[in-house]
């Protein structure tokens, strides 16, 4: 091999930088000539290595009645996804790290192809806040309270200028059962400060209508080869965890956007949620879910059978690793029929 054959091996991009090049590509031709910066160039590879994955997972969980291989042939990479991509890496989200977003591969059935989409994790929703939020606050406080803690608010009225509240854990080891939980803003100008309780009651009626089990508890469906045998089992589920992430849901939700500080990145991620097909409990069922470390992926079924032909991937759970280091052979075959290829 001659050394000029070497340097141009050397050289080579790899799938997920020809990735990133096609989206800032795709946007310019579009928008007008743009130059991504160096960390968006990363975020938009982190894109591909999480995409990829999702891929070859929802590949590895398909079911016999989804007939629809899912490889990047099958991906509907038209000009709104890669538009999608390039707004959600320039706000920051990095779909390699734990709650910032969620990819979903959904059937298109018109196109015959999946659509691939995005729904953003509470700690997005906190970057997005203090990217773009009104009046932000310094810190933001979620609590879980137990029957067993001590815990009193104290609202503002006319001899209470600032509201605050009262929080103790008596027993570290037994808090009893989940009561509710808060959370706090806290301003420079502690007069702003506010106040959020939910009880059980304001909890449980964000859960999703088609929650499973598996994270909030209760009765899971038994499958064998693909197909209910018609018996329950109780499982515990992760009910804490899920509480607190619907607190942090509810905090960062209730920061205001400063009309001010939007730019045409933050339009395409609002107009991307609004015209995103997935129902919004099932959503927002896929951001609870996310990026569990304890779980696997039988959840899919119930997705599957509360909203046909869509199905969920953790891919949040995937670590950031060398785009090097990041592909099969398999990879090195695709083709992408929208996109020149990306190999």
């Amino acid at each position: 091999m001659s050394e000029n054959t070497q340097v141009a091996q050397v050289n080579q991009p790899t799938p997920a930088e020809k990735f990133a090049l096609a989206v800032e590509k795709q946007y310019s031709s579009n928008n007008g000539a743009i130059e991504m910066s160096s960390f968006q160039k990363k975020l938009a590879q982190n894109y591909f290595i999480a995409i990829d994955q999702a891929i070859k997972d929802s590949e590895n969980k398909r079911k016999q009645y989804e007939p629809l291989q899912y490889s990047w042939q099958n991906m509907n990479l038209d000009a709104k996804f890669y538009f999608n991509v390039m707004a959600y890496s320039a706000i920051g989200l990095d779909p390699c790290q734990k709650n910032h977003l969620s990819i979903i591969l959904y059937k298109n059935n018109k196109l015959g192809k999946y659509d691939i989409s995005f729904t953003i994790g509470y700690v997005g929703l906190e970057l997005k806040a203090k990217k773009y939020g009104f009046d932000i606050p310094k810190e933001v406080i979620t609590e879980v309270v137990y029957t067993n803690d001590i815990f009193k608010q104290y609202k503002r009225n006319r001899e209470n200028k600032v509201e605050s509240y009262d929080f103790e854990v008596v027993d570290d080891f037994d808090r009893g059962e989940i009561k509710g939980g808060f959370y706090y803003l806290i301003y420079e100008d502690e007069t702003k400060n506010r106040i959020r309780v939910f009880n059980m009651y304001d909890i449980e009626k964000r859960i999703p209508k088609y929650a499973a089990a598996e994270f909030w508890g209760g009765e899971k469906d038994i499958w064998k080869d693909g197909q209910k045998t018609g018996e329950k089992e109780e499982v515990e589920g992760w009910r804490d965890e899920m509480v607190l992430k619907t607190l942090k849901r509810a905090a960062y939700d209730s920061i205001p956007i400063d009309s001010a500080k939007i730019d045409e990145n933050l339009m395409q991620v609002i107009q991307a949620e609004k015209s995103n097909d997935v129902e919004g409990d099932i959503k927002y069922e896929i951001e609870q879910k996310a990026n569990s470390q304890h779980l696997d992926f039988e959840e899919a079924k119930l997705i599957q059978e509360a909203s046909s032909q869509k199905i969920e991937i953790n891919a949040n759970s995937v670590e950031p690793i060398p785009v090097e280091q990041a592909f099969e052979s398999n990879t090195t075959e695709m083709q992408f029929p929208n996109e020149p290829p990306f190999v």
